[in-house]
C-alpha cells in the first residue's frame, strides 16, 4: 500500500490505467467474467459500488471507505455491508493480481481520527499479547523495542508507527492487515 496525500482528485490522474472510461468499464467486465465467484455477495456489493466511485478517473477511486459504505447502506435502505466486508473484497482483489491498486490517505500528524484511533491500538495490542501467552517482555525484546515502550503503547500513551504495527503483528503471528482489520472492528 502507498500512501497519497489529500487532494482534488485531478493529482490522481497519472494512477489510471485507463484511456476511458469505456474501456475501463470493458476491462472490469471480463475481469469479473473470471473472478465473480471468488467474492461472497456481500464483496460483490462492495466491489460493485467501488467501480461507481472509479468513474470520474477511470479506475481511481479517491473516496473513503466510509462514504463507501455509506452509499452502499443508502442503495440497500440500512441493510448494507461491514467495513471488513469491504476490507475483505479490498485483500481478495489485491491477491487476484487484478487491476486494483489500492493506495491509503496519509493522516495528517495530530488528526482527530488518528487521536480516537490510539485508545483502541493499545487495548487490542493487550488483548492479542495475552491470547498469544507472551509477556510485554519477550514480545518487546523478539520486536526489539523497549518494555517501557511497549507498555506505552498498551496504556495508549504513545503510538506506533505502520511499520512498529507490521514488526509487533508479525511476532504476534498475525499479517499486519488482520491487526488493523481488527483495530478497525473494535472502533465500530
Amino acid at each position: 500500500m502507498k500512501n497519497l496525500k489529500s487532494g482534488s482528485m485531478d493529482r490522481y490522474e497519472h494512477y489510471s490505467q485507463f484511456g476511458s472510461v469505456k474501456e475501463f468499464n470493458y476491462h472490469i467486465e471480463m475481469w469479473l467474467l473470471e473472478t465473480k465467484p471468488t467474492f461472497s455477495k456481500g464483496e460483490l456489493i462492495g466491489l460493485k459500488r467501488l467501480i461507481r466511485f472509479s468513474a470520474k478517473i477511470p479506475g481511481v477511486s479517491h473516496a473513503k471507505i466510509g462514504a463507501i459504505l455509506k452509499a452502499i447502506h443508502e442503495e440497500y435502505h440500512d441493510h448494507g455491508i461491514s467495513r471488513s466486508t469491504f476490507k475483505r473484497m479490498i485483500q481478495k482483489a489485491i491477491q487476484l493480481k487484478s487491476i486494483y491498486r489500492v493506495y491509503s490517505n496519509l493522516l495528517k500528524e495530530g488528526s482527530n481520527k488518528m487521536k480516537k484511533r490510539g485508545k483502541y491500538i493499545g487495548k487490542l495490542l493487550k488483548r492479542l499479547r495475552e491470547a498469544k501467552d507472551i509477556t510485554r517482555q519477550d514480545l518487546a525484546f523478539n520486536c526489539a523495542l523497549g518494555v517501557s515502550y511497549m507498555s506505552k503503547l498498551e496504556r495508549n500513551i504513545q503510538e506506533p508507527s505502520l511499520g512498529t504495527i507490521f514488526i509487533i503483528a508479525s511476532k504476534l503471528g498475525i499479517k499486519a492487515s488482520e491487526f488493523i482489520e481488527a483495530l478497525e472492528d473494535s472502533e465500530e
